[in-house]
């Protein structure tokens, strides 16, 4: 009953190993192809490498820590920056979706301040609409300049209005690939450089919106689109045919065959393979997520040098884009993985990544570090040697293989001397290879959590999978009361169901954090219970949360509104297997344009006032607190849009033992779940250990067929209260990585 294609694809890679040892070069080191001679946009100079490297500790540094209380002064002073150019693309926005509704203008005209940048632009901002998709690789014209440099200049009075604002946030979940291609789609839809999103879409709602985060594959596509200097999905799409696309996976890690079999192919290997070492070498530890995040960038980031080995996080501080704020804050998500414990919990602890810092708001760290330095040896933030911090550990590769690191749904080799044993104990520590190891711990000794917690307290810190515990999507970093969002539009890529579709459970999981004291700083709207969810079909469909205030006033504060938008079927199926770890051109582009159409009801042709109703739910929060009157045509949007019903009655929370809600390794929640470990033989003396989880109500939906992909034909675990796969799809991934690994040592 394992996975078919799993056993075949990790068979392969065994088998292969010794042909590898016939064709491959008896030197220990290959050289690596040519590097590409586009511009490295990490604008670092020198090439360093993926090893991380020793430097003198800032002067004026006496510590990278800081309380998880508020936001960070960077933070906010970017912010400052993008808040202009949200104002007017929401601005522009709000008139194209509501060109129809009653009173339009007025209510526009008391939402957002007009200013001298804001006449300026308005004539250009429909050509620039219109036209943008010819703006390629991040580059937007001169109008969100202007805009910027007025900001710059404006007044205070001027500044003081942009408090009206409504302040947007958009939720990328997990799901492997799957997530990537059908949230691009969405992405698109929302983004006026996509050709024809303005009039069939809701384009403009990206440039308008204050953060983007994401989550697993969901990460993936956040990554791609901020690394590559806030590159458009329409640009991606429009250099398909090039070489050293963007997302070509034609022939990806699950392809072995396709390397081994020419030099060229084993040369990438031994590439891939040394370039990751030079961190042990460096004196760090390795895991698999060090292999899989470096073999990913080459597909993310196909114009930089060698796998973009030398690429930062804290890099992104240097993009263009970002220095102008031309896109929304981006975060990545990863998850606290507690020493022991068998499967992360509901309350476990929530971990951030932005260009400026990296660290939790949970309280059992309630801390943030400067990403830059990670890999330093501090204690309470401060490093122990003055003389010696370390810079490049923050590699943006091994930052998005975290966020879909496998940890408890993982590869143990245990019996015999088989070659997986052989790699995992000459290239890895057995015990922690298959989490994404922070070591030394940046947050050793930290003092702003409680004083046994387990986050502060080990040599290592060790993540995963950022939907590991059930919440794939990451809406976690943008319920924080700090970021005052007014709506979160959620693009949930998940596959749950028996054939393999969103159920809404991550939205369940996420309600049901808040009553834990791992939701001290977050408010979400009630939700239904799965099953309203299946038999109202409001995981096939576009939902609102959160419409009725009165529902939200025994809450901690009122939350986001969320903007619930699942993948579904319109033009193609796009319910594939999350262990489909290679897409074909054509079903990249079908991908894509599916996940445009549901984020669209099906480019408005289901309804053509949608994207009007749209503009009415990122309005709503500010109608309700500043009373401003909203066109009389959102009483009907919220009328069909809207989620109106009983919370789910099964809904559980924390029980009453403050340690178990802080996640100190006990088995804290009480739900209809149970966490099963099962040990799966598939050949030899090789295991395979997964963990699956099993729900009580549906036994038998442990193993179902997906026979759609005839050429690719897969087992799945269904899962309705689970990390979807985000976890178990990586095993297959990373058994691609196991073999890459074993070929090329």
């Amino acid at each position: 009953m394992f996975c078919i294609s799993y056993l075949v694809v990790l068979l392969g890679f065994l088998q292969a190993i010794a042909f590898a040892s016939k064709h491959s070069s008896t030197s220990s080191t290959l050289s690596t192809p040519t590097a590409p001679s586009a511009k490295n946009l990490s604008n670092g100079g020198v090439d360093h490498g993926y090893a991380p490297r020793t430097i003198k500790c800032p002067s004026n540094e006496t510590s990278f820590l800081r309380e998880a209380q508020g936001l960070s002064s960077k933070e906010k002073e970017w912010l400052e920056k993008r808040e202009v150019l949200v104002s007017e693309s929401l601005r522009q926005f709000m008139l194209q979706s509501w060109r129809n509704f009653t009173n339009a203008t007025e209510t526009v005209n008391q939402l957002f301040p007009v200013t001298n940048a804001s006449h300026h632009n308005n004539t250009k901002s429909l050509k620039f609409h219109n036209e943008a998709h010819r703006h390629h690789n991040g580059h937007v014209n001169n109008t969100a300049n202007d805009t910027a440099s007025s900001r710059n200049n404006g007044s205070s009075s001027d500044q003081d209005l942009y408090s009206l604002v409504p302040k947007i946030g958009i939720a990328a979940s997990g799901g492997s690939y799957r997530a990537m291609f059908s949230g691009a789609g969405m992405l698109a839809a929302m983004d006026n450089r996509t050709m024809g999103s303005v009039e069939h879409g809701l384009g403009g709602l990206l440039q308008g919106s204050s953060y983007l985060v994401g989550s697993s594959g969901g990460a993936w596509l956040v990554g791609t689109l901020v690394g590559n200097n806030w590159i458009s999905v329409q640009n991606i799409v429009d250099g398909m045919k090039s070489n050293n696309s963007v997302w070509d996976i034609s022939h990806s890690l699950g392809n072995i065959g396709g390397y081994i079999s020419n030099s060229s192919g084993m040369q990438w290997l031994e590439s891939v393979r040394n370039e990751v070492n030079g961190k042990k070498a460096a004196g760090f530890p390795l895991s698999l997520s060090d292999y899989l995040g470096h073999a990913m960038a080459y597909e993310l980031f196909p114009l930089l040098p060698h796998g973009a080995a030398n690429y930062t996080v804290s890099d992104i501080r240097n993009l263009k884009a970002f220095q102008e704020a031309q896109m929304p804050f981006p975060l990545i998500l990863a998850q606290y993985k507690t020493p022991n414990q068998t499967n992360n919990p509901l309350n476990s602890t929530i971990f951030e990544f932005n260009p400026y810092e990296m660290g939790s708001w949970d309280q059992t760290l309630n801390g943030f570090t400067d990403v830059k330095y990670l890999g330093t040896n501090v204690s309470d933030g401060s490093p122990v040697h003055q003389d010696s911090c370390v810079v490049g550990f923050d590699n943006y590769g091994f930052v998005l293989g975290t966020s879909a690191s496998l940890s408890n749904v993982g590869i143990s080799p245990q019996a015999g001397n088989s070659p997986l044993q052989n790699f995992f104990g000459s290239s890895m520590n057995n015990e922690t290879s298959h989490v994404a190891e922070y070591s030394p711990n940046p947050f050793k000794n930290a003092h702003f959590g409680p004083k046994n917690g387990t986050v502060t307290k080990g040599d290592s810190l060790q993540l995963v999978d950022g939907g590991e515990d059930g919440q794939v999507i990451p809406f976690v970093p943008l319920l924080q009361k700090e970021r005052d969002l007014d709506v979160i539009f959620t693009l949930d890529n998940s596959a749950v169901t028996s054939n393999s579709w969103p159920d809404g459970s991550s939205l369940v999981d996420t309600y049901e954090r808040q009553f834990g004291e791992m939701g001290k700083n977050i408010a979400f709207p009630p939700v239904p219970d799965l099953e309203t969810f299946e038999k109202e079909k409001l995981n096939q469909r576009i939902t609102f949360f959160g419409c009725d205030d009165q529902e939200l006033k025994n809450l901690s504060h009122t939350p986001p509104l969320i903007v619930y938008v699942p993948n579904a079927q319109h033009s193609f199926a796009s319910n594939t297997s999350t262990y489909q770890v290679s897409y074909s051109e054509n079903e990249r582009l079908s991908m894509i344009k599916n996940g445009f159409e549901a984020a669209t009801m099906g480019n408005l042709t289901q309804d053509s006032n949608f994207g009007g109703c749209i503009a009415c739910a990122v309005a709503k929060r500010k109608q309700e607190s500043k009373n401003i009157s909203l066109p009389k045509e959102c009483d009907a949007c919220f009328s069909k849009y809207c989620w109106r019903g009983p919370v789910a009655p099964n809904v559980t929370i924390w029980n009453s033992s403050s340690e178990a809600k802080l996640g100190f390794g006990a088995k804290n929640l009480t739900t209809n779940i149970t966490w099963n470990a099962t040990t799966w033989k598939p050949f030899g003396n090789a295991t395979v250990n997964l963990t699956a989880i099993i729900d009580q109500d549906h036994p038998d939906s442990k193993v179902l067929e997906n026979k759609k992909h005839d050429d690719f034909k897969v087992d799945h675990f269904s899962k309705r209260n689970s990390a979807t796969g985000l976890s178990v799809n990586m095993a297959l991934v990373l058994a691609s990585l196991v073999g890459l690994m074993i070929v090329a040592s």
